[in-house]
């Protein structure tokens, strides 16, 4: 499976980045029809078909981890940039 790791440095509180988390997630779900669910306070965990993964609030970054099935693995490069954006514009 290919595996995708996207992070991005914040210096917001836990509190203000699980927010703005919370954005990325309900725009991931309704976009690319995944299922989610916060395993923790931190740890938000996806799935849909030929994907899954796992975002994670750390104090000075968030990061997202996607591996895709192969079937997908031609997309990986998209994937990871529309990553990157969604990342770039909550955290930036």
């Amino acid at each position: 499976m290919p595996k995708i790791t996207v992070s991005r440095a914040h210096n917001l509180s836990i509190e203000d980045a699980k927010a703005k988390a919370v954005k990325i997630c309900a725009r991931m779900q309704e976009k690319h029809s995944l299922q989610g669910k916060w395993a923790s306070a931190t740890r938000w965990e996806f799935k849909r078909t030929g994907a899954k993964g796992v975002l994670e609030l750390g104090q000075k970054e968030i990061s997202v981890e996607v591996n895709l099935s192969m079937l997908l693995s031609a997309l990986k490069s998209k994937v990871e940039n529309k990553l990157r954006e969604g990342l770039e514009e909550e955290f930036g």
